[in-house]
């Protein structure tokens, strides 16, 4: 890994709707986890955006929240509007 970094063997929990697998990352500054949240989208295009969206949002509600995750944490929107 660049810059001595060492990650973890992911933890993978599979479920009705897809899967969740973090892995965590330490280095000489400290550590920090990715975390992939794979879930099935539906057909329908303005559906699935509005899922998508709904997930984002969570994920970032409650690691925002996270015991240790800091005050002040921003978001930074990418991709289409």
């Amino acid at each position: 890994m660049p810059g001595g970094e060492h990650a973890s063997t992911p933890e993978v929990w599979k479920t009705g709707i897809g899967r969740v697998v973090a892995t965590r990352h330490l280095g000489t500054g400290g550590g920090h986890v990715e975390l992939r949240i794979v879930v099935r989208l539906p057909g329908a295009e303005r559906a699935a955006v509005a899922l998508m969206r709904w997930v984002i949002a969570a994920a970032y509600y409650l690691i925002s929240r996270a015991p240790g995750a800091g005050a002040g944490a921003s978001t930074q929107k990418r991709g289409r509007s």
